[in-house]
């Protein structure tokens, strides 16, 4: 059996919906497609092309297609826009880490939020600790060094 075709009249969209038109495919004739409903892509690609427009993804994973090419978080927003938004209440909210190793732990729990450096903090030698408001202090009470 050969392939068959379906086309609506000249002008018009092609429409398949069900029955209360609660989920339906149009076919516009501006050559776009509406998909009206869930939609479930099981194992699918898009060809190296790109996925606009999403207000909100919800995902398990996001992960480099070519390592040659690498992974590029763009924080294109403007001023106070660009964020990463951690949970509450949480002993390891977020953890940077590589093969179970630790670098920078961000801990939210109530009262005890921290940031945990799980490595050595290696600085250029023009670039600069600043704090302010504060002091710093080393928390086995041994001498704390900073400079040269």
């Amino acid at each position: 059996m050969g392939d068959a075709t379906v086309r609506p009249s000249t002008g018009d969209d092609l429409v398949v919906q069900n029955d209360d038109g609660s989920a339906k495919i149009e076919l516009n004739e501006d050559g776009t497609v509406t998909i009206t409903g869930t939609v479930t892509l099981p194992a699918t690609s898009f060809g190296d092309g790109n996925i606009t427009n999403v207000a909100d993804l919800n995902c398990d994973s996001v992960s480099v297609d070519d390592a040659t090419v690498g992974l590029d978080l763009n924080f294109g927003g403007n001023n106070t826009l660009n964020k990463v938004s951690l949970t509450d209440n949480l002993a390891d909210a977020l953890n940077i880490n590589q093969g179970g190793t630790s670098y920078m732990k961000f801990v939210t729990t109530n009262s005890s939020e921290a940031i945990v450096a799980g490595k050595d903090l290696e600085t250029l030698t023009t670039t600069k600790i600043k704090q302010k408001g504060a002091f710093m202090q080393s928390s086995t009470h041994q001498a704390l060094t900073l400079g040269v």
